[in-house]
């Protein structure tokens, strides 16, 4: 197996790369997969404006994680899809078409079988290119990440500057398991350079939904840091979110366990713990809760989807909590039913 990028870990901890054992962590990826299908609803592109790729209207979504970097420090690039299908193959291109991107150091694509080989390099000053081969096809055969790619830190890099990271259609394809190409969508997000002593980003990203259909609220982390444990308050309005449908939180290394828990109306706590610190080691969703949405809502409503600042926390393996900055994000209603 391929070992999965060694991260620049934000506590000071030394970097390492997980190299877990080929046998526990197919099983762990087995089991996750089995309680993932049952309860998982695909849920509408969240940012705009989205890109389609060959030809199709509809697809595989494939969303750049946005990143939070600090000056003369590697970063990991994500891509992660909330559409399980089973990839034989592929070729992404990522680019940062403002900036050249600093050559990459390792990429990992994410399998059931962990069988995907990887090969990842340059185009050209601005692209990345990670190509994959999987022969039991079981990539994206779950609902989480999908590509992490080291990359060298820039050197001229400074706070405040920021760049746009989109995936390129042009040089993406994706071909599932009986060999036809899948259709995708992109999303673009951002490279955002921060100061050392910001505080860790906590965001719930905006989401459009329609009535009576499903909404995935996430709440994501947008920079490394080995966090062991966590509590996360989710708010949102009762009157446009209803029934909980499924709520996962994202696993890397098998040993994280999450409590979801409903403590008002339009109030959910949700606690994590990892005794590897594995958390947040990759830029994007910790959590993913979908929802109902209420039928009765009607195209152009919206409404707030925050977090408590003063309730939710993360704790490093050290018992350290870092300063964190809540941002919040807004649900939209929009009907796509002809």
């Amino acid at each position: 197996m391929n070992s999965l990028v060694a991260l620049a870990l934000r506590d000071g901890e030394r970097s390492r790369a997980m190299t877990p054992v080929k046998s526990r962590r197919r099983l762990r990826a087995r089991r996750f997969h089995a309680a993932l299908v049952s309860v998982l609803v695909f849920v509408a592109a969240r940012e705009a404006p989205a890109r389609e790729g060959a030809g199709a209207s509809e697809g595989v979504p494939l969303r750049v994680c946005e990143v939070h970097v600090k000056p003369g420090r590697p970063y990991v690039l994500g891509i992660r899809t909330c559409q399980p299908r089973g990839l034989s193959r592929g070729q992404i291109l990522i680019r940062r078409p403002e900036k050249p991107l600093a050559a990459p150091r390792q990429a990992h694509v994410f399998s059931l079988e962990e069988d995907a080989e990887t090969v990842v390099g340059m185009t050209d000053s601005t692209g990345l290119t990670a190509s994959f081969v999987s022969p039991s096809a079981t990539v994206n055969t779950f609902h989480g990440p999908l590509l992490a790619v080291l990359v060298r830190p820039d050197q001229d890099n400074a706070p405040g500057m920021e760049f746009v990271l989109e995936v390129d259609p042009s040089g993406t394809e994706l071909v599932d398991e009986s060999g036809e190409i899948t259709a995708f969508a992109t999303f673009d997000a951002r490279i955002v350079v921060r100061s050392e002593g910001d505080p860790i980003v906590v965001s719930v990203p905006d989401v459009v939904a329609e009535p009576g259909g499903s909404a995935t609220v996430s709440i994501d982390v947008h920079e490394l840091v080995r966090v062991a444990r966590a509590e996360l308050w989710l708010h949102y309005d009762p009157r446009f979110l209803t029934v909980v449908l499924s709520a996962v939180a994202w696993d890397v290394r098998g040993d994280l366990t999450s409590e979801f828990v409903r403590v008002a109306p339009g109030v959910m706590r949700i606690t994590l713990h990892s005794s590897s610190g594995s958390i947040a080691l990759l830029p994007g969703a910790l959590v993913d809760v979908t929802f109902q949405v209420n039928p009765l809502r009607v195209a152009g409503d919206s409404s707030v989807l925050a977090l408590d600042g003063d309730s939710t926390w993360l704790e490093t393996r050290r018992g350290r909590r870092p300063a964190i900055e809540v941002r919040p994000g807004t649900l939209t209603i929009d009907d796509w039913r002809p």
